[in-house]
């Protein structure tokens, strides 16, 4: 969890901000590395910087479409699923971000509309 946990020093147990942690100011300052994304490393000052950089990450994006697609699919995603996480990549970004125009291009692609079944052997 740490150091990803160090930003959220800020805040107590139920979201809330702390003013003292153990009799100091509470720091979210965290120093982050090995991330998935580099442009994710580096030092951050607080949870905010950090969700921030994550809102700005590409990395994060297609993370975030591909669980979306898992999501509504009930599977996970195939080399042959890469055009529809294409165009939902694609319609998303076009839309400004809109979650329902990145759904309504699932729900036009092939990949939804033709399930496959395997047969039995």
């Amino acid at each position: 969890m740490n150091p990803i946990g160090y930003t959220f020093e800020t805040y107590n147990h139920a979201g809330f901000l702390r003013a003292d942690d153990h009799g100091k100011p509470p720091s979210g300052v965290s120093t982050l590395e090995y991330m998935p994304d580099p442009a994710l490393n580096g030092e951050v000052s607080s949870i905010i910087e950090f969700s921030e950089k994550l809102a700005n990450s590409d990395y994060a994006k297609r993370c975030f479409i591909r669980q979306t697609f898992r999501y509504f699919m009930g599977r996970d995603e195939t080399l042959a699923d890469a055009c529809t996480l294409d165009a939902m990549e694609t319609a998303y970004d076009e839309s400004g971000g809109s979650f329902i125009t990145m759904i309504q291009t699932l729900a036009t692609q092939d990949t939804f509309l033709y399930r496959h079944v395997a047969e039995e052997n």
